[in-house]
């Protein structure tokens, strides 16, 4: 009960043969904490894998707390 959306970063000065950007996850609040937004961050670090990008560009709203916890729980995932 969720979705990501990704791809080549929106910023045409950031390098797309080098970075890839994870736009949005959403999950249904019911749904929060049962693992389905770590299952959909792991699909954009095997994007990330499978399109040879070592870098994962996450942007976050400052007010969202939610969002901002989430990619430093996932921090060091590497993708090689």
């Amino acid at each position: 009960m969720g979705i990501a959306a990704m791809g080549p970063p929106l910023a045409s000065e950031i390098d797309a043969h080098v970075v890839g950007q994870l736009y949005q996850i959403h999950v249904v609040p019911g749904r929060w904490r049962s693992g389905i937004g770590s299952t959909l961050h792991a699909s954009f670090v095997a994007y990330l894998a499978e399109a040879s990008l070592r870098v994962g560009l996450v942007e976050v709203w400052e007010r969202n707390v939610r969002a901002q916890a989430a990619p430093r729980a996932h921090r060091g995932h590497k993708t090689t």
